[in-house]
């Protein structure tokens, strides 16, 4: 009677530490298959073509083994667009939190911890000052 009873705990016992390996192993494999797939799909498309309202002439943009973008202008304002474009397709996530930062307005995404920043960042008014000279800017197409 003894026996049958111990042999049935390690039996049991045996099976909790398959679970638990299983769940060592699972784990770290989901985290990285899941970090693999959210990665992946904040990758720009650089293969297809895309149209850029404003633009007085076709522009070519095209990347290199490394990923560095070479542009194939008309004009420099075109070639200025086309730069501004790549440079999103490659940077939004630092744009965005750039302008946030300098608008005094990155603790609606950071939090609370970001608010003496963003009280600085509007004293310093950085954001005023590009607003106010925005206004006297012209865009000079062809040049």
């Amino acid at each position: 009677m003894f026996g049958k009873r111990h042999r049935r705990r390690r039996a049991a016992s045996g099976r909790r530490w398959w679970w638990i390996a299983a769940f060592v192993i699972a784990l770290p494999v989901s985290v990285v298959g899941g970090a693999y797939g959210w990665l992946a799909t904040s990758v720009p498309d650089t293969d297809s073509e895309a149209s850029i309202t404003g633009l007085w002439a076709p522009v070519t943009a095209l990347r290199d083994g490394f990923g560095v973008p070479h542009i194939f202008a008309e004009s420099p304002a075109d070639a200025v667009a086309a730069l501004g474009y790549v440079h999103a397709q490659d940077r939004l996530w630092q744009m965005e939190g750039m302008r946030r930062l300098g608008a005094g307005r990155l603790s609606e995404v950071v939090g609370p911890a970001a608010l003496p920043t963003d009280r600085f960042m509007r004293r310093v008014g950085l954001y005023r000052l590009a607003e106010a000279q925005s206004t006297s800017l012209s865009v000079c197409p062809g040049s």
